[in-house]
């Protein structure tokens, strides 16, 4: 199960075959909720005012504007699975999603319309497991992939390597940040876990 708040006690959880559980006491007791798909559901990002996404096989995304009460459905944009959502904390109709095997799309505009935003990942980029923002500065993006961590300057058009110092680790599972002190980041890597103290 993948789970998120979306609201003081609202918590909505999302999982395989389309399920989606919403919960308004805190996780105490539950509600299944109709999205209106059975694809396996792998991901949710809430934002404030009950907004958020859910993501998962086939390109599925959903879309919610009441803490996950209903459920709308995007037209895939991609053929492949959306492994992770983030959205833009500053600017909340922007929204990064991140493939199985189609690297990086960014949606301007809440998730009408996708684009491709893979300048300078390298081209078998199987598999985004994480996308996170600086807090002062949404345009720097880092991203944690199954070849490495990559990171953004300018929202998204091109992307660099970021790797020195990880020594034989190809895969980076998950990726964070000390918003006190935002140059300092953490890598979860098959190979251990990795400290950068100058922004990767």
């Amino acid at each position: 199960l993948y789970a998120a708040f979306a609201g003081q006690d609202v918590v909505v959880a999302v999982g395989k075959d389309g399920m989606v559980l919403r919960s308004k006491d805190g996780g105490q007791t539950w509600t299944q909720i109709k999205a209106g798909t059975s694809k396996s559901l792998a991901g949710i990002a809430m934002l404030g005012g009950g907004k958020g996404f859910v993501v998962g096989d086939g390109g599925t995304i959903l879309e919610t504007g009441d803490g996950g009460a209903t459920w709308e459905q995007f037209q895939a944009f991609t053929a492949r699975r959306v492994t992770t959502l983030a959205i833009d904390p500053k600017l909340p109709a922007t929204v990064y999603a991140g493939t199985m095997g189609d690297a990086i799309y960014k949606s301007p505009d809440g998730g009408q319309h996708w684009l491709p935003h893979n300048v300078g990942l390298k081209e078998h980029v199987s598999f985004v497991n994480e996308i996170i923002f600086h807090p002062d500065n949404t345009e720097l993006i880092y991203l944690a992939t199954t070849v490495g961590a990559f990171v953004s300057k300018n929202g998204g058009r091109e992307w660099e390597e970021r790797m020195a110092g990880m020594k034989e680790v190809h895969i980076v599972t998950c990726i964070t940040m000390d918003h006190q002190h935002p140059r300092v980041l953490y890598a979860g890597t098959t190979g251990g876990t990795y400290r950068s103290e100058d922004g990767g």
